[in-house]
């Protein structure tokens, strides 16, 4: 009896510390498998906030990109209506200088006239008297 005995402590105590051990290391090996598992996820979770802020970045530069595109536009729609401005101001300015220009050829023409039956009065008074 105290042969089996100490044969069962001999081979029943290592095959006890294996199996305890063997538990212990898959309790470990669960812990960590958790652990990976709540990691993975959690760098799943950045990977999805990071492709959605970097679609969020492109929506944006897009947006930007038509409100540059939208100012440059308005930009040239200015310019032009600045030379349409000037073209307007130039002409009226010109019509100007041409109507005064005439105005001053009328009072020519009106003091040539008037200078002319001037010397046809003249004339005739001078043709009446001479009778």
């Amino acid at each position: 009896m105290k042969k089996l005995i100490i044969l069962a402590i001999i081979f029943g105590l290592p095959l006890f510390a294996l199996n305890v051990s063997a538990q212990v290391e898959t309790g470990k090996e669960k812990t960590e498998q958790k652990a990976m598992q709540k990691q993975e996820k959690q760098m799943a979770k950045q990977q999805k906030q990071l492709q959605k802020q970097e679609k969020e970045l492109q929506k944006q530069k897009k947006k930007l990109a038509q409100q540059e595109k939208q100012l440059k536009k308005q930009e040239k729609q200015l310019e032009k209506a600045q030379k349409q401005q000037e073209k307007a101001l130039k002409q009226r300015e010109k019509a100007q200088k041409q109507q005064e220009k005439a105005m001053k050829q009328q009072e020519k023409s009106n003091k040539e006239m008037e200078k002319q039956q001037g010397k046809q009065q003249k004339m005739s008074r001078g043709k009446k008297g001479g009778n």
